[in-house]
């Protein structure tokens, strides 16, 4: 028996094989619940399909940009038909808006809009459009997707740490606003081995005029645990949050980062 036997999960913003939403939605069907896996375009690598399925859940794939008004609407409708109601809303959704490259007075200005669209906006609409339903279905868990960039201040990372401070501050809104009959929680991964972490650890190389790989090493080496983060670490911390076993646990961000926040 999973923890999460019977349940029906939403993780958005999981369509890279190396990231971190693949890593939440493997570990949500392995604690039992089936799962509706959002990008927004999936191209010829469908692996949820393959990977959920062969773990014995049933697997839906979404798709959309979900910072335009009205795909979230379709969405909740696209999954109650395909799978039924959402217990489980995982708000992964997330872009590093140019994260390691750009002090604030350097940012353009379409890029500072569109991290806010999609890493804050797009929670927003997203989470309107399931609520209803998941409070009308006697209840459920909501764990958005933050960062410990949204702890403290990180050099050039200005809309990404905007964001992640107000994505932690709309998690405890939402744990009071819907108590009793949602739960909200927040994770706040730090270095973890994804596509974006690769692309910002090259960033900060080029900047500093370094060899490759020294800001990642530099980075890791730093951490009390010693080793850079997998996907699954944050899947296993998002699974525990959705289960019944953190059923007195709400408006909480946990961080996942090796010990490199410890607040």
């Amino acid at each position: 028996m999973g923890s999460l036997d019977g349940r029906i999960a939403l993780v958005t913003g999981a369509g890279r094989k190396k990231g971190i939403g693949r890593g939440i939605a493997l570990e949500l069907a392995r604690a039992g619940a089936d799962v509706a896996v959002h990008a927004r375009a999936w191209d010829d690598d469908p692996w949820p399909l393959d990977e959920i399925g062969a773990l014995g859940r049933r697997a839906l794939l979404v798709e959309g940009d979900l910072a335009e008004r009205g795909t979230a609407t379709r969405l909740a409708a696209e999954i109650a038909e395909g799978l039924g109601t959402v217990d489980v809303l995982v708000n992964n959704a997330g872009i590093a808006g140019g994260a390691g490259k750009d002090l604030l007075a350097d940012y353009d200005d379409e890029q500072w809009f569109r991290t806010v669209d999609v890493n804050l906006n797009a929670v927003y609409l997203v989470t309107k459009a399931f609520l209803p339903p998941m409070v009308a279905g006697g209840g459920g868990s909501i764990v958005n997707i933050a960062s410990i960039a949204g702890r403290q201040g990180q050099p050039r990372m200005g809309a990404y740490v905007a964001t992640k401070w107000a994505l932690i501050g709309l998690t405890r809104q939402l744990a009071l606003e819907y108590a009793p009959a949602i739960r909200v929680n927040c994770v706040a991964p730090g270095t973890v081995d994804t596509e974006e972490m690769d692309k910002t650890f090259a960033r900060r190389d080029a900047l500093a005029g370094t060899e490759s790989g020294t800001a990642k090493a530099k980075r890791v080496a730093a951490l009390p645990l010693q080793r850079q983060g997998q996907p699954e670490d944050i899947g296993k911390a998002v699974a525990f949050l959705a289960s019944d076993a953190a059923d007195w646990v709400t408006g909480q961000t946990i961080n996942v980062d090796g010990g490199q926040v410890m607040n």
